[in-house]
């Protein structure tokens, strides 16, 4: 989603909370329908501010594809040599 700028809505469990929370996207408790509303509600209200011109909240070069794959790619050169 923060490669193309999508705003994004999760569960707050685990790191993908974690990330969304840091991001400032909104998170709702998986087993509470009202938590879910209410942040699917917050998500499209942050879809129109970004719309209106807020600029996205994500700085998307550091989740850039090719950056990704080269951190992958290091990982598992660190991996094999340990």
């Amino acid at each position: 989603g923060y490669t193309f700028k999508k705003i994004m809505v999760g569960p707050d469990f685990g790191n993908i909370g974690e990330e969304l929370k840091i991001n400032q996207f909104p998170t709702f408790h998986f087993n509470n329908q009202k938590s879910i509303l209410k942040a699917l509600k917050s998500g499209l209200k942050l879809k129109n501010k970004i719309d209106d011109g807020l600029n996205y909240p994500v700085e998307t070069k550091k989740y850039h594809p090719k950056v990704i794959a080269e951190q992958y790619l290091h990982f598992f050169k660190e991996v094999r040599i340990s």
